[in-house]
């Protein structure tokens, strides 16, 4: 085998270097070309045209406007059904039907009305109620609920689907997690009675009375720490030892400063 030269080594080690900075130029140039055509770019791109964005393939049934625009555009303004029905983005032969029951029924959109101001009237019936549930402070956890109500009460017939868009479209309500708070804190009953009873108080310190304020609690547990600094990887868990039997605890309070304690 014949032995490399060794004379050639220095221009192999200048070629590579010279490879390798034009890599790394060509690159640099690149990052600037793509730094031009960034800055060259709009800050406001123009929103798309109407009838250039993109539609979803289903769409809600038609309204009662909507029947009346249709007849109105192929009966009066005498324009072709296909351009109608990719206007208001229906089959072709829902505006076919719908114009033969125009035509062939003088009360047609007679009917219409009817049938429009009898959803109306049954979409009101049942907010009606609804609000009364919640102006009696009716717990409502489900719209089964409202449902068979509203079924019992009147004399229509109401679906779930039904129920629940008029709560959540035309009366603005929502689903949310339930806040646990204490029973009857804020009701009127209770407000009242603070009031007599800050009323009553008064009057009795005024009398020279001591008025001794007792409360009852308990405690099962001997360690109230609720945070630890832990090391990066380590488990911040903490195993507690529950007190058995737990710890009865009754305090007094009075009026002139003095404090009772009892431990059970």
């Amino acid at each position: 085998m014949q032995a490399a030269d060794p004379d050639l080594y220095p221009n192999v080690m200048a070629e590579r270097e010279v490879e390798v900075l034009a890599k790394i130029i060509r690159q640099r140039g690149e990052v600037k070309d793509l730094g031009r055509e960034l800055s060259s770019l709009p800050d406001f791109v123009e929103a798309v045209p109407i009838g250039m964005r993109k539609k979803s393939k289903r769409r809600g049934p038609l309204s009662l406007q909507e029947k009346v625009g249709i007849a109105h555009k192929v009966l009066i303004q005498f324009k072709h059904q296909k351009d109608v029905a990719k206007e208001y983005r229906v089959g072709q032969s829902v505006v076919t039907k719908l114009i033969k029951k125009a035509r062939s029924n003088a009360a047609f959109f007679e009917e219409l009305m009817a049938k429009d101001d009898a959803k109306d009237r049954k979409k009101k019936e049942a907010m009606e109620v609804i609000k009364g549930m919640i102006t009696n402070n009716v717990v409502i956890d489900s719209a089964e609920q409202v449902t068979g109500k509203l079924n019992r009460k009147l004399p229509h017939d109401y679906k779930r689907h039904q129920v629940r868009r008029i709560m959540k479209d035309d009366m603005g309500m929502r689903y949310r997690r339930i806040q646990v708070v204490a029973l009857h804190t804020n009701s009127e009953k209770n407000r009242i009675l603070r009031q007599r009873f800050a009323i009553e108080l008064v009057t009795l310190l005024n009398q020279g009375k001591r008025i001794i304020n007792v409360d009852e609690s308990w405690l099962n547990m001997c360690d109230f720490r609720r945070m630890k600094w832990r090391a990066y990887g380590d488990n911040n868990s903490l195993a507690k030892t529950q007190v058995s039997p737990r710890i009865s605890m009754i305090v007094g309070i009075e009026t002139t400063g003095a404090v009772y304690l009892s431990l059970l």
